[in-house]
C-alpha cells in the first residue's frame, strides 16, 4: 500500500454539525443554505461554521444588530410607558415630581376613561 495519511483528525459528518451550529441563532437560517454550504466546505477544505461565516458571515452579524437594537429599542418603550410624567406643562423640570403608576392604577384610569396623565396628576394632588 502506498496511501498517505493527511488528517489524524475524525471526520466528522456534516449533518451532525449543523445541528450543533442551529442551535445557536447566528446559524438560524443555516438550512436554508445547507447544501451550497457543504460543497463550499468541501471544495475550500474548511469547516462547515467557517464556510457560513465567508459565505454569509457580514450580513448575518447585520441582521442580529438589527435584531437585538429592536428588542433593546422595544424593552426602552416598555419602561418609559411605566412611568408618568406628572408635571403641569408634561415637560420635565428638575423640581417636578415623577409619578409613577403601578400596573393597578393604569387599569384604573382605562377603565375610568381617564389618560394616565390626567390619573397621575390626580394622585398626586392627594
Amino acid at each position: 500500500m502506498t496511501g498517505v495519511q493527511t488528517c489524524a483528525l475524525p471526520i466528522c459528518f456534516p449533518v451532525t454539525i449543523a445541528g450543533k451550529l442551529k442551535s445557536d441563532p447566528f446559524y438560524a437560517d443555516l438550512d436554508e443554505h445547507y447544501d451550497d454550504l457543504v460543497d463550499f466546505a468541501d471544495k475550500m477544505q474548511i469547516s462547515l461554521e467557517d464556510a457560513y461565516s465567508v459565505k454569509h458571515g457580514r450580513r448575518r452579524m447585520k441582521e442580529r444588530e438589527l435584531e437585538i437594537q429592536e428588542r433593546v429599542k422595544q424593552e426602552r418603550a416598555k419602561r418609559q410607558a411605566k412611568k408618568v410624567d406628572a408635571s403641569v406643562s408634561g415637560a420635565s423640570t428638575p423640581n417636578s415630581k415623577r409619578v409613577t403608576l403601578t400596573k393597578e392604577q393604569r387599569a384604573v384610569a382605562r377603565a375610568a376613561g381617564i389618560d394616565e396623565q390626567e390619573y397621575a396628576k390626580y394622585i398626586k394632588k392627594k
